[in-house]
């Protein structure tokens, strides 16, 4: 059976919930979709599923946060604020 479309939401890192049930639907071999649509963090949850690399999204996106140079409470209150969005280019 192949399903028709497989569509992911963006939102930072609240996609780590999609991409672990995309972890769950690798492991059951869950079968594949015509179309794959993704916005922003979604894309890459999406792109890592397509390749079949499992946990990489989660992996990818927790050395991220806890990289003290990209997000930091001690800089909550300043004008770079939490998210340092120039360590991202």
């Amino acid at each position: 059976m192949k399903f028709d479309a497989l569509v992911l939401e963006g939102g930072s890192l609240k996609c780590a919930f999609s991409a672990g049930i995309l972890d769950v639907m690798l492991d059951a071999n869950f079968p594949e979709f015509q179309y794959y649509y993704g916005v922003s963090s979604g894309s890459m949850a999406m792109s890592y599923f397509i390749a079949k690399q499992r946990k990489n999204f989660i992996k990818v996106s927790r050395a991220l946060v806890e990289n003290p140079e990209f997000l930091s409470y001690k800089n909550t209150f300043s004008e770079q604020g939490l998210m340092n969005l120039d360590f991202l280019k």
